[in-house]
């Protein structure tokens, strides 16, 4: 087994020779032998949109780093776990690409999240969802290491379905591998505003062309801001009636952490007022039909692998309006730039007339 500190030994065929879950580029033109995963895409054009400098940040399934790297490079204090020990590629990974980050692994997830006594600023959970034997328990403890105010970048597999549940992975019907259960859009859209979430951007690709009983799989990825209160419609009652929260608290309790105010660091896309829900406290999205009247990502295969000069885009600075204003700010742009090509077409037909100061 390679050992950290010897990446100038390898040459480009023991590079190449690595079978590693990503494409990773270790040496300029020198890639391991990983796979180019298609959701990638949705978690790497949210995580563009978030200006994570000097915030701390949780990466749950890191894998070989991918977005640890990009993270830390963004200027964020990274913390990584994985339930698979991959310290070896992780001390390659992190010389070349000249970063450093604290890496866990080899523990159940139950014990790392309860050993950790420490919130963070963003958590970035992304292809581990559907790996789970319990979502919901696992999504919670998950809640209990996010900060309120704090931001959830969560990407997994899910069916488009208005039916608000999970089905599980029976005789291998979704995938072959340690998937247990498919999530639907409207059941990732209820529980995470049952556990005190808002969903303020959305990004899917549907590369894999599966279907299951009429419904699209697609693999979506949803920017969320923790609240701390129960997103819920006025009507719903029995969701007011906080039964989860005492239940889950058997698992862990919530910690008490002090807020944090990240939502103006985000630019998120613009959406149709009707993509909202009307009836519940704060602005949220409706996931499943955000994702119906949405594109998809289009596969690119660069955003599917990492080259040593990859770097997240510096988001556009909201200031202090942030999200709630986004969308009125991107129409105002845009109205005063019709009124400036309309003043100019004026310009210039008056100077076709009589001469005009500019």
């Amino acid at each position: 087994m390679k050992q950290a500190g010897v990446l100038g030994s390898l040459s480009k065929h023991e590079i190449e020779q690595l079978d590693w879950y990503y494409v990773v580029e270790l040496k300029p033109g020198c890639f391991t032998n990983g796979r180019r995963y298609p959701n990638v895409l949705p978690t790497w054009k949210l995580l563009q949109r978030v200006d994570l400098h000097g915030l701390e940040v949780l990466d749950i399934g890191t894998m070989e780093g991918m977005l640890s790297v990009l993270a830390a490079r963004a200027g964020a204090r990274v913390t990584s776990y994985d339930r698979n020990d991959l310290s070896d590629r992780i001390a390659l990974v992190q010389e070349a690409y000249g970063v450093d980050f604290d890496y866990h692994a080899g523990q159940p997830f139950h014990e790392f999240a309860r050993g950790m006594h420490r919130t963070f600023d963003v958590v970035l959970f992304c292809g581990v969802l559907y790996h789970t034997i319990d979502p919901t328990v696992f999504l919670y403890m998950v809640r209990t290491l996010l900060k309120p105010g704090g931001l959830l970048l969560l990407e997994t597999s899910a069916a488009i379905s208005s039916d608000a549940a999970l089905f599980l992975n029976k005789d291998g019907r979704f995938f072959a591998s340690t998937n247990y259960y498919q999530p639907s859009t409207e059941w990732l859209d209820y529980m995470l505003r049952l556990i005190g979430f808002r969903i303020i951007d959305v990004e899917y690709t549907s590369s894999y062309q599966r279907r299951f009983d009429g419904k699209r799989i697609v693999r979506v990825a949803m920017l969320c801001e923790l609240t701390g209160d129960s997103v819920l419609q006025t009507s719903d009652g029995w969701g007011k009636k906080g039964l989860i929260f005492s239940e889950l608290a058997e698992y862990a309790p919530l910690p008490a952490a002090e807020r944090v105010e990240l939502v103006s660091r985000v630019t998120p896309d613009s959406y149709a007022a009707s993509v909202y829900y009307s009836d519940v406290p704060v602005r949220s999205l409706k996931l499943t039909d955000a994702v119906v009247r949405k594109p998809a990502l289009k596969r690119n295969e660069h955003e599917c692998e990492l080259r040593l000069d990859d770097r997240l885009a510096a988001p556009k600075n909201l200031g202090a309006a942030g999200f709630e204003d986004s969308v009125f700010a991107q129409a105002a742009g845009r109205l005063r730039h019709r009124l400036t090509q309309r003043l100019s077409a004026l310009r210039r037909r008056l100077r076709g007339g009589s001469p005009v100061a500019p």
